[in-house]
């Protein structure tokens, strides 16, 4: 990994957050307050960026600016445990992402449904002691629902990411070697790793991370190797939504070989 070049490559292509985001993940630089004022100016009073799957994605912004521990952040948890459904689930409202929604955001879709629970289960589970009870409870229902979506393949129903993001959520709280994080394991590194793009793997390091799952375990070494390899000679990595986030992507595989560093064959980072 060339931090160099990914450095050079964020500072030329990215807007002034995902400069900021590039600076501190690299540099652990504080942010200009003016471009977290601007991007703190999108959260609504509840706590919310928008729906279920807005708020989830700004909270990774949030991360990325080092705010992870910070009252905005706090305030977007709240906003996830008030959206939670009767039946454990998250959905998104109609209202909140319009007629033209991404199919992971589709209101009343079960596969929308379950990622969104998944990731919103995840980041709940992740923020641990930092949360009262409700929290916990939410949590609980949270899985109870996810595992009631598990295929006896040990996928989730619905998209990819919806596994390891349940897989993550289920770690947090049942711990890395659970028979449930295991089959889901072997399930993602079924289909070669080279049909992942950057972004995706990236990704996937992140859940786990938030799963609090150890750097030696399986596959995640693997991912994290193959995840250096495609850097590419600008310094960027790809993202699976297109050139337009491609520094978005490169900041999230930085992050994710921060948490866990890939290894060379002779045991160096």
């Amino acid at each position: 990994m060339d931090t160099d070049r990914a450095r050079r490559f964020i500072l030329r292509q990215g807007t002034a957050l995902e400069q900021a985001e590039g600076l501190w993940v690299l540099d652990r630089r504080t942010p200009d307050p003016e471009v977290v004022r601007a991007f703190l100016g999108r959260q609504r009073p509840d706590g919310g960026f928008g729906g279920v799957g807005r708020t989830i994605t700004e909270m990774v912004h949030l991360e990325a600016l080092g705010l992870a521990k910070s009252e905005p952040f706090a305030l977007a948890l709240g906003f996830l445990l008030a959206r939670q459904e009767a039946d454990g689930s998250w959905d998104e409202r109609p209202e909140e992402v319009g007629p033209n929604a991404p199919p992971w955001e589709a209101p009343g879709d079960s596969n929308a449904r379950a990622y969104l629970t998944a990731a919103a289960t995840l980041e709940l589970a992740a923020a641990g002691q930092r949360l009262d009870e409700r929290a916990e409870v939410a949590v609980g229902r949270g899985l109870d629902y996810l595992l009631a979506c598990r295929r006896p393949d040990g996928r989730f129903e619905g998209f990819w990411h919806t596994t390891w993001l349940a897989l993550s959520a289920v770690a947090a709280r049942r711990g890395p070697d659970d028979l449930v994080v295991e089959e889901g394991l072997a399930a993602l590194i079924s289909p070669a790793l080279e049909t992942w793009e950057a972004s995706a793997i990236a990704w996937m390091l992140h859940s786990f991370r938030k799963g609090r799952m150890p750097a030696d375990k399986p596959p995640l070494p693997s991912l994290a190797r193959r995840l250096a390899t495609l850097q590419k000679p600008d310094g960027s990595w790809s993202s699976e939504d297109g050139d337009a986030y491609a520094v978005f992507g490169t900041i999230e595989a930085l992050r994710a070989l921060r948490a866990y560093p890939a290894e060379t064959g002779d045991g160096r980072p």
